[in-house]
């Protein structure tokens, strides 16, 4: 699989999975944690939306 691939190829392929998994398992410690909140009656403030582009200095701005 290395001499058809290529080393890097190969070598890289455990981080990203790794990457990939360390992701998945964050938003799921957030959901779960924004679910006992919710059930707890607690309110998280708004986070806001990402503003990319032109407005994205404004957007910036206001806050």
């Amino acid at each position: 699989m290395i001499d058809q691939l290529g080393r890097q190829v190969v070598a890289s392929r455990p981080k990203c999975a790794t990457l990939g998994l360390g992701t998945l398992k964050a938003a799921i410690r957030k959901y779960q944690k924004d679910r006992r909140l919710e059930r707890a009656g607690v309110t998280r403030p708004d986070e806001g939306e990402f503003v990319f582009g032109e407005n994205a200095a404004e957007a910036a701005r206001k806050q």
